[in-house]
């Protein structure tokens, strides 16, 4: 098991639980070339990993792109292209 720390200030002290196998998913996301099929497997991580929902959600909003009503697709489109660097 390995963890997310989140760095907004409601968040600060939150390390939130990721579990291997998302560790797994999120590493073929970055191996794979950008387009439809990255979004694909990145939708399906979010959608296995509660985690790595808020997380997302977190690094969003620290980037300063807040949705109304976030998608899955919204947060995958708010990171996509900064991915590795939002993990380092």
């Amino acid at each position: 098991m390995q963890f997310l720390r989140c760095f907004s200030t409601p968040l600060v002290t939150a390390k939130l639980p990721l579990a291997d196998r998302t560790a797994d998913e999120l590493l073929d996301v970055l191996l794979s070339q950008p387009g439809d099929q990255r979004r694909k497997r990145f939708i399906a991580a979010l959608r296995e990993s509660p985690s790595l929902t808020i997380w997302m959600l977190d690094r969003c909003r620290l980037n300063g792109k807040a949705m109304e009503v976030p998608t899955l697709d919204g947060l995958v489109e708010c990171v996509d292209e900064d991915l590795p660097e939002e993990l380092i």
